[in-house]
């Protein structure tokens, strides 16, 4: 199998568990009886981090909005009974946990042999803007192959957003570094480039309506 196909394999593999990671403890939190919305997710733009260029940031708006019922049947004549509770009104939906996991790929290119040994500390934080506090972070040092893809998975349990609440927004910033380790040779840092790849899947339950009437939407800024 070529380096590219093992990427993309291994990609879909962390994609699927991290998706498990999301939604199965959205479900263990949640006591509603009703199913949640459809998880969304949202890829990013790339980031290239060398050794003169070494922090970038990116930044993902998260907006979770309630949705009016389908027309409803008609009212029964009197005498009738209706067959079910009409639906409640997308103003009164209450969102009872928005949450959010962040998944994050990194590898070299353009590495030489030479350069294999020099290898750096790679660290991504997700700093919350709303009140700018840091919810999530990892830091490895980066693999020795060139062909290696190394997935990161930054909220595990995921990164609780909103609660029991009628409005959610909320923007994310994603902070990647590359740390250069001074080696015992004093060699110089590697002048190849940390290419890293992002995606972030947002998961919605509400308290008092299916996932169905939630519009989740993600966008990056």
């Amino acid at each position: 199998m070529n380096p590219a196909s093992r990427w993309s394999l291994l990609r879909r593999q962390v994609a699927r568990r991290t998706w498990l990671l999301g939604f199965l403890p959205l479900l263990a939190a949640c006591q509603s009886s009703y199913s949640p919305a459809e998880p969304v997710r949202f890829e990013g733009r790339a980031v290239q981090l060398t050794a003169r260029s070494v922090r970038e940031s990116r930044r993902v708006a998260l907006k979770v909005t309630a949705k009016e019922a389908p027309t409803p049947s008609p009212v029964p004549p009197p005498g009738e009974e209706q067959e079910e509770a009409p639906p409640v009104a997308a103003e009164d939906i209450e969102f009872e946990l928005i949450s959010l996991s962040f998944e994050v790929h990194h590898r070299w290119k353009n590495l030489s042999e030479k350069e294999m040994a020099v290898r750096p500390w790679f660290r991504v934080r997700v700093v919350d803007e709303r009140d700018k506090r840091i919810v999530a972070e990892r830091a490895v040092m980066v693999g020795d192959s060139r062909d290696a893809v190394h997935p990161l998975v930054l909220g595990n349990p995921p990164i609780e957003v909103c609660r029991f609440t009628r409005r959610c927004e909320a923007t994310f910033r994603l902070e990647f570094e590359r740390q250069e380790l001074e080696l015992v040779s004093q060699e110089p840092p590697s002048e190849s480039t940390l290419s890293s790849t992002w995606s972030v899947i947002a998961n919605a339950q509400a308290s008092n309506a299916d996932g169905e009437r939630l519009d989740v939407t993600l966008s990056e800024r």
